[in-house]
């Protein structure tokens, strides 16, 4: 797959990865949880991967059953979780030892079914695994119903989970069945999203739902949950008043959805009772049309999958001849891999005097990181002249890039 490129507004040339579109089952959106920023991200990755997930044999109790791993890198995970490589690990596993222990629920005329999405991790040599339930595949493997689409980039920009909750809640929402939808040219308009305050509180995770008492008001066998009861008996709750809820997590998350995705939110209050109780919230959601979106430039970079940074790294290597593969990542993260700045640096190297540059890596990096332009003269040999073009080996050098990093 070629490496594509766009022009922001600012001029400069940016790498555009395909999209980052995935499905995500709507049940697994609408549950009751309480879940950091890291867990959901880590979720949306690993379910952007679900078409690249890979089939494993896995010993469970003595017997051999194939299960769905979803593998991911920490040098990506670094940025688009934004945790440095050192804290990772300690992240990672304060995030699964969580993501584990929740059940996904569903329940119809009385009849219930619950199980754990995940059954095992690993993270070794700078890779993290998920084993996913092979009893669950229809909730994270090409969905057919009852999924909504999500983008990857909009999702990893959030920096507050009732943002990130919020904007999930509302996208599946938006294409319900009871939803106001007036669509237009530029963009499609939703109206009268209804929530409970209540129940956007056990969906946002100020109130901790997976209590005994909480889930036995949730879980019952007939009728809608009660949300206000489960809220009244749960005891672990932050920002319980309507007005600290309202300043801390609705209104923070509103503004940032608003600013960083192609979703605008408004929304009001329905009051009840005595002293007027705000119980309710009614959502208004515009959001751009796609085609609109495509017109107008775009300042986000979007990550690139491993297969567009290996196919890069072979470009650069073609370019550079006989250079470590941890060089050519080096060369390729200095650069936001975009192959104009490697060359315009390249020629920066091979147009100097070479003889009193020691660190020929070090060097074409700090020509990308300060714009060096190359000078015109003559062209010298190429120092890394032991690489002969295309006799390369694809998976082997795809071995050390994943063993590098």
């Amino acid at each position: 797959m070629p490496v594509k490129k766009k022009v922001t507004k600012e001029g400069n040339m940016q790498v555009v990865a395909p999209s980052q579109d995935f499905a995500k089952s709507n049940s697994l959106i609408s549950a009751k949880y309480r879940a950091s920023l890291v867990e959901c991200k880590l979720m949306s990755i690993s379910l952007s991967q679900a078409d690249k997930m890979v089939k494993e044999e896995v010993e469970i109790n003595g017997e051999v059953v194939p299960v769905f791993t979803s593998t991911m890198y920490s040098s990506d995970l670094t940025k688009q979780l934004g945790v440095t490589s050192k804290n990772l690990p300690t992240q990672l596993r304060s995030a699964y030892t969580k993501m584990a222990a929740r059940q996904i629920g569903v329940e119809e005329n009385g009849e219930f079914m619950y199980r754990n999405l995940f059954i095992g991790s690993d993270y070794k040599n700078g890779v993290f695994k998920l084993y996913y339930n092979p009893l669950l595949g229809n909730y994270y493997r090409k969905l057919s119903s009852n999924f909504t689409m999500l983008n990857l980039e909009e999702q990893l920009s959030f920096r507050s989970i009732y943002s990130f909750r919020l904007h999930e809640v509302l996208k599946q929402k938006c294409y319900g069945e009871k939803t106001n939808k007036q669509e237009g040219v530029e963009s499609t308009k939703y109206t009268g999203i209804r929530y409970s305050v209540a129940e956007m509180k056990l969906m946002m995770g100020t109130v901790e739902a997976d209590s005994t008492a909480c889930r036995n008001v949730l879980n019952k066998t007939s009728g809608a949950p009660d949300y206000e009861k489960a809220v009244e008996v749960a005891k672990d709750k932050t920002n319980d008043r309507w007005a600290d809820f309202k300043r801390y997590c609705i209104d923070p998350a509103v503004k940032e959805i608003n600013a960083k995705t192609s979703m605008h939110v408004e929304y009001e209050t329905e009051k009840s009772g005595q002293g007027g109780k705000v119980h309710s919230l009614i959502f208004s959601v515009t959001i751009k049309n796609a085609e609109a979106e495509s017109k107008e430039p775009s300042e986000k970079i979007r990550v690139l999958s491993e297969d567009d940074k290996l196919e890069f790294i072979l470009e650069l290597k073609e370019l550079m001849g006989d250079i470590t593969a941890k060089d050519l990542r080096g060369i390729a993260e200095a650069s936001s891999y975009d192959l104009d700045k490697c060359k315009r640096a390249f020629d920066v190297y091979r147009n100097s005097d070479r003889d009193s540059i020691d660190n020929p890596t070090g060097f074409i990096i700090k020509a990308i990181q300060d714009g060096w332009e190359p000078k015109k003269k003559a062209a010298k040999k190429n120092p890394f002249n032991a690489y002969k073009q295309n006799e390369y080996d694809y998976d082997e050098l795809e071995a050390k890039l994943i063993s590098n990093f």
